[in-house]
């Protein structure tokens, strides 16, 4: 209790010097050190105001980079889906234009279907992959034998050799 009272007594004392430091200062030093404390004010200010500007300028970079780390980070996830995609092992079966080549057609089809299964993707991706490599006609015929329409959920691209087998019985 001593200690506050001390501390108390203390700056009263302060505080009148203080007061009387200011009473005995000259009307140019008081103007003087007003304009000082004018100019630190407005220091002070045109800090908080540049503080405010460079948060909102670091906040854009800091947003633009953000988005092109994505845009980097897209690129190398395309990349590398693409590079550890399994790579095909047999060339390209040709489409099947003539009824005639319908057995060499079957045996590269099947052979892609084995060997590159994987990479032509799920038996949906599989079953339509065959579908395009057919002429318009063959396609017609597999089309109107199958009864493909967009509720077809059987993927088996045994379907579509069946199908040209008994269409094509007589060349088989």
């Amino acid at each position: 209790m001593a200690a506050e009272t001390d501390v108390s007594k203390v700056r009263a004392t302060l505080g009148q010097v203080l007061v009387d430091s200011i009473n005995t200062l000259s009307d140019s030093k008081l103007i003087s050190l007003r304009r000082e404390v004018d100019e630190l004010r407005d220091q002070a200010s045109k800090s908080r105001c540049e503080t405010e500007q460079n948060k909102e300028e670091n906040t854009k970079r800091i947003d633009l980079l953000a988005s092109k780390l994505k845009q980097i980070e897209a690129r190398l996830n395309a990349s590398y889906a693409r590079e550890s995609r399994p790579k095909p092992y047999l060339p390209e079966p040709p489409i099947l234009n003539k009824p005639e080549y319908v057995e060499s057609w079957n045996f590269q089809m099947r052979g892609k279907l084995t060997f590159d299964g994987d990479t032509l993707g799920s038996p949906e991706l599989q079953f339509h992959y065959v579908f395009a490599h057919l002429n318009p006609d063959a396609q017609e015929i597999v089309s109107s034998y199958l009864k493909l329409d967009a509720n077809n959920k059987n993927w088996d691209c045994e379907r579509i050799f069946d199908c040209l087998r008994t269409e094509y019985d007589d060349d088989y």
